[in-house]
């Protein structure tokens, strides 16, 4: 059950019929990415570091900034957090240069 003073981070749905049990990942990203100290710090009581680790590794809602803050904080290998692995080659495009 997420606590009351959470619930402004799930304007999206209804938050008393949320289960943070069965959808952890869901409350981890949301709570990380939008809340304040107060929230992170629940998130860490309610789930641990490890899941919370795993989360920001394979999380496809994670912002880089989030994962960034994160991946010092965890210190976690930047190559191996999926929002922070280069989307598109570098190389330019060979059809229009420029």
């Amino acid at each position: 059950m997420i606590p009351k003073h959470l619930h402004k981070y799930f304007w999206d749905l209804n938050p008393a019929k949320l289960d943070a049990a069965k959808y952890p990942e869901y409350v981890i990203e949301r709570l990380l990415n939008l809340g304040d100290l107060e929230a992170v710090r629940w998130t860490w009581d309610t789930f641990g570091r490890q899941k919370i680790t795993d989360v920001v590794k394979t999380g496809r809602q994670i912002t880089p900034k989030t994962a960034t803050f994160f991946t010092k904080l965890l210190n976690l290998n930047p190559k191996e957090v999926f929002c922070l692995k280069r989307a598109f080659p570098v190389k330019p495009n060979a059809i229009w240069p420029y």
